[in-house]
């Protein structure tokens, strides 16, 4: 899976709760990512402040903490949905 449709599932799932936090495991186990490429993608929309990740820690068994979608996160989805209704259009 591309680096960018592994961000885009992180966050359609996580706009699915907004406004309401989700734990990072359980985000995890929706998304079907491997550890390595679900820590990378969380860091890289935290960076971006796509998402805002609260009491991140990282264990043995996996990745723990609650993240949220932020309204440029949001924003970030539709318009990507648009872009794809889009090319269907065509």
């Amino acid at each position: 899976m591309s680096a960018e449709k592994q961000r885009l599932t992180v966050l359609n799932r996580l706009s699915a709760e907004y406004p309401a936090s989700v734990s990072l495991e359980e985000l995890r186990k929706d998304t079907a990512l491997h550890e390595a490429d679900f820590r990378r993608t969380v860091a890289y929309l935290e960076e971006k402040a796509l998402i805002d990740v609260e009491d991140l820690k990282e264990g043995v068994g996996g990745v723990f903490g609650m993240a949220r979608i932020t309204a440029s996160g949001l924003d970030f989805v539709e318009c990507s949905a648009r872009r794809v209704r889009a090319s269907w259009i065509r």
